[in-house]
């Protein structure tokens, strides 16, 4: 059934009683009220300035108690008063019976008290509401069976992703091993003025390339299935810094890029974890590297008061297809492609990620990395 025929219908339009009585009333006068409306099965409590409801059930439960009746009969209902489940008189009943029917279960069949700007309008018995929206409710859990049974297919498929990309990066790791060794050693073979250095140089970082999109897809997989926890210990960072600048050097053959790395303000030692701090450098530096084809790229490293600042500057041209209609924005083409990894990894460290500007213009993006809690852990 559709549940167009539902949308004009408001809590209002739904209240089956107004029965109700003020805090002060008598309990014996209560009970008078339940015999005379023997179909109602809860009432308004008013005073002090809120409503608060009555439950039939419970209430002749408390009176049936030995010596219950003598006990209560002169004293105020307000003692036997609960918080009821409020709500709005222009709310969906859609709505209303979803968050209804999540009350604890000795609860969830209480009436509803309607209110309207604070005042007490009238209660929505909960079985004709849920009589009232059988139909609706039925075609509800259809349409939820059916979404768990798409997500369970979808969750299909991203087991199948996750393995067709392990089995794919395991597939490429083997050739681009291959390609680099040879690489490597025509490079040893020939002399530095060789005008074959060149070309070897190049087939070198491309193969570095290559290698980056594998780590990149690994780690991403690695970061889905929660196998990264960082490890926080005070870390040497001069020989994190001058690997991740080798690494992007090499990535330089054949693009018209101007690279600079500035740690000096950076502390020698900083508290984190070394492998992910590597990992982010890899993704800031190299990253950005394969990233552009030509113009200037900087990383600077600075200790700030918050910790440590990581900040990469582009100015260039991004590597990007010229005839295409969208203008990628920062994050399509920051280190690795895009920020997906990068955002985990300083997530990991608690850290922080700011991005600004355009590839094809000029950006900036800047990696913020907590100082640690123990004062000697950090320094020169």
């Amino acid at each position: 059934m559709s549940t167009s025929k539902f949308l004009d219908v408001t809590m209002a339009d739904l209240i089956t009683s107004d029965l109700r009585t003020d805090s002060a009333t008598p309990i014996a006068r209560v009970a008078e009220l339940w015999e005379a409306n023997p179909h109602v099965d809860g009432m308004a409590i008013l005073g002090d300035g809120r409503v608060r409801y009555l439950s039939r059930s419970r209430f002749f439960v408390q009176l049936g108690k030995r010596f219950g009746y003598s006990l209560f009969e002169n004293r105020p209902v307000t003692l036997l008063a609960e918080d009821g489940a409020t709500v709005e008189a222009d709310m969906d009943p859609i709505e209303v019976v979803a968050l209804a029917t999540q009350r604890d279960p000795e609860r969830v069949y209480d009436d509803l008290l309607v209110v309207e700007a604070g005042a007490f309008r009238g209660l929505v018995s909960m079985r004709s509401l849920l009589v009232h929206h059988k139909s609706l409710l039925g075609t509800a859990i259809a349409e939820r069976a059916l979404l768990e049974q798409r997500n369970r297919q979808l969750q299909e498929l991203n087991d199948d992703r996750r393995e067709f990309i392990a089995e794919l990066t395991r597939q490429v790791r083997a050739p681009v091993d291959t390609m680099l060794g040879l690489a490597r050693h025509l490079l040893a073979e020939v002399r530095p003025d060789d005008s074959s250095t060149e070309t070897v140089n190049l087939i070198l970082a491309r193969g570095y390339d290559a290698l980056s999109v594998v780590n990149d897809l690994q780690e991403l997989a690695m970061l889905e299935r929660g196998e990264i926890t960082p490890q926080l210990e005070p870390t040497e960072l001069p020989p994190l810094f001058a690997e991740a600048d080798r690494e992007a050097r090499v990535l330089l053959a054949g693009r018209a890029l101007r690279l600079d790395v500035d740690t000096k303000r950076a502390p020698e030692r900083f508290t984190t974890d070394a492998v992910i701090f590597r990992r982010i450098l890899s993704h800031l530096l190299a990253g950005s590297v394969r990233r552009t084809t030509e113009g200037s790229l900087s990383l600077v490293a600075v200790e700030t008061p918050d910790g440590l600042e990581l900040t990469v500057r582009h100015t260039g041209t991004a590597d990007v297809d010229k005839g295409a209609d969208v203008r990628p924005s920062a994050s399509d083409l920051a280190p690795g492609g895009r920020l997906t990894a990068l955002r985990a990894l300083v997530d990991l460290v608690e850290g922080r990620i700011e991005v600004e500007g355009s590839p094809l213009e000029g950006s900036r993006i800047a990696v913020t990395l907590p100082a640690s809690s123990d004062p000697g852990d950090q320094g020169r």
